[in-house]
């Protein structure tokens, strides 16, 4: 009911008006101010100035200052076109409204209707009455002089709000250049880098296509029967020399081992892979397969990360060594040893190579190495001059005493199998080392200052 009649004594008062706070925002309307004012559908929100079109705006914020610093006086403004689009003329009554009669904290702004008629000749369409309790003439032009000048200053204020608004936009358009520019650059940057990756594993994957297609190769070209086992004991790769003993095509890759039968001659050989998947401990056994030749498998664990992942296992038959050679005894103990290019210094040497000689794993991985552990009345069997094969690939068997971790030297038998480029070069070599508890030198083909080591 407050508000209510509220609304009802501001109505008397301004019949056609509006009501601004001090920063001359709309905060109500009375009567119909749609109809007198430059808007759009919707709530009235905003400065006055987004209601009134130009002069009329420049005029009404003048005497809005002026109410301001004098906000005992009412001023009147005569002849206010508010909105271009309409034809409309209004007589403004503009008073300040004050807290105490001291603080201003707003404006009253009352409108009424004027008739549209000529405005005489040398008359200004816009005027300035104030309501003082005088006659004098002089005090009505000084009045009328002092809201020209408070017009002029509120028109220069715009101005110059505009041209600072207009240079903050243009400062906001450098720095943005500024940004764009930057961004450019580092996307450029960015894109030689990516370039520079691009290329990069282009190279690493004609890397790895290469290693693959030796892989592939060295796989194809292998006298040793070779199968690796992920941990489901699932086939992941074999040579092709494995088909000696199971048989195995291209499409068996992923299946399990124990779909195939074999002809190994040893019994329970699956449980025997699982049985090294499981412990990480390597096994090898010797024996006779289903031909009656003599064999030796290798089952290793295959490790990745310090993880077993699956096995591998390799069988050496009497078919896979040179004719003329005796295969190496079966012992409890056996180690696998790789010579993977006859022409780099680097070997690799199974962990059973190394408990053989009481050396800590990863201490013999070159072919210096061994021949620094080789005994140097054994050296001559493996500096054969004159020729483009090694004693691997002549006697398949080797008998040579090695010095242990002790300081110690110990007879050791090796057995090597060798791959052999079309020119006759050797061109990689693998086999098996062993303890030998007979040491005895083959006579064939030593040189006659050595004889005398033979046993």
């Amino acid at each position: 009911e407050f508000l209510e009649v509220y609304d009802a004594l501001i109505q008397s008062q301004i019949p056609l008006g509006l009501i601004l706070d001090r920063n001359r925002m709309l905060i109500h309307t009375m009567g119909d101010i749609a109809s007198v004012l430059k808007t759009t559908s919707g709530i009235f929100r905003g400065v006055i100035d987004d209601f009134l079109d130009g002069a009329a705006g420049t005029t009404l914020n003048a005497a809005l200052i002026r109410a301001q610093r004098q906000p005992d006086t009412s001023f009147v403004l005569e002849r206010i076109q508010p909105s271009q689009d309409r034809p409309d003329l209004y007589r403004v009554q503009v008073a300040a409204l004050t807290l105490n009669s001291i603080q201003v904290v707003g404006w009253s702004i009352g409108f009424e209707s004027m008739q549209m008629v000529d405005t005489p000749e040398g008359s200004s369409q816009e005027s300035l009455r104030v309501r003082v309790d005088t006659s004098d003439s002089t005090e009505i032009l000084e009045s009328e002089l002092e809201f020209t000048r408070e017009s002029l200053r509120a028109s220069m204020e715009e101005m110059e709000a505009s041209n600072e608004e207009l240079q903050a936009t243009n400062e906001e358009m450098i720095a943005s250049n500024e940004e764009l520019q930057s961004t450019n650059e580092e996307l450029q940057s960015v894109n030689e880098e990516l370039h520079s990756v691009n290329a990069e594993l282009n190279r690493k994957v004609g890397q790895l296509e290469e290693s693959k297609n030796d892989l592939e190769t060295f796989f194809a070209s292998s006298n040793v029967g070779t199968v690796f086992l992920d941990a489901m004991m699932r086939i992941r790769k074999f040579t092709p020399a494995i088909n000696r003993h199971i048989n195995l095509l291209p499409r068996d890759v992923g299946r399990p081992l124990t779909d195939f039968t074999n002809r190994l001659g040893v019994a329970n050989f699956d449980v025997l892979v699982k049985q090294v998947i499981s412990s990480g401990d390597k096994c090898s056994l010797s024996g006779v397969d289903d031909f009656g030749e003599m064999t030796v498998i290798n089952i290793l664990p295959y490790v990745t990360g310090g993880v077993v992942s699956g096995a591998v296992f390799s069988v050496v038959t009497r078919a896979e060594l040179s004719e003329g050679t005796t295969l190496m005894r079966s012992f409890d103990r056996s180690g696998v040893w790789e010579w993977p290019d006859v022409k780099s210094d680097s070997m690799w040497w199974s962990p059973t190579c190394y408990e053989l000689l009481g050396l800590e794993v990863g201490s013999l991985a070159s072919m210096s190495g061994f021949q620094e552990l080789l005994h140097e009345e054994d050296r001559w069997q493996l500096s054969h001059k004159g020729t483009s094969r090694c004693p691997f690939a002549t006697s398949g068997l080797l008998r040579l005493r090695l010095r242990c971790a002790n300081g110690e030297f110990k007879g050791f038998e090796l057995q090597g199998v060798s791959e052999v480029s079309e020119e006759g070069t050797i061109k990689s070599m693998s086999g098996m080392i062993a303890a030998s508890n007979h040491f005895l030198l083959h006579t064939s083909g030593i040189p006659a200052k050595h004889k005398e080591y033979a046993g």
